[in-house]
């Protein structure tokens, strides 16, 4: 599995164009999205969208919007790969 720092610096690399992520869940099956973060379109930016922005910040979940109505989760401590930018990390 990738350690954080190494997540958080590939999302930075890859910013707002797409890319596929694959991460453990917590039954220990494995997951695949495709998908894009840092979207705003579509999201309300209110109180409640604030405090659950903090909450995922705090515990280390990152929002994927998957496709153009649904969002997904994963955490930054169960990321086998990540693939976007041109690049791969692994």
């Amino acid at each position: 599995m990738l350690t954080k720092e190494t997540v958080i610096d590939a999302l930075e690399v890859i910013g707002n164009k797409f890319f596929t992520v694959s991460f453990v869940v917590k039954d220990g099956s494995v997951r695949v999205y495709n998908g894009r973060i840092n979207t705003k379109k579509g999201l309300k930016n209110n109180e409640r969208s604030e405090v659950v922005r903090k909450a995922f910040q705090a515990n280390g979940v990152v929002p994927i919007k998957i496709d153009s109505e649904q969002f997904k989760a994963f955490r930054l401590d169960n990321v086998l790969y990540i693939k976007g930018a041109g690049q791969v990390w692994l």
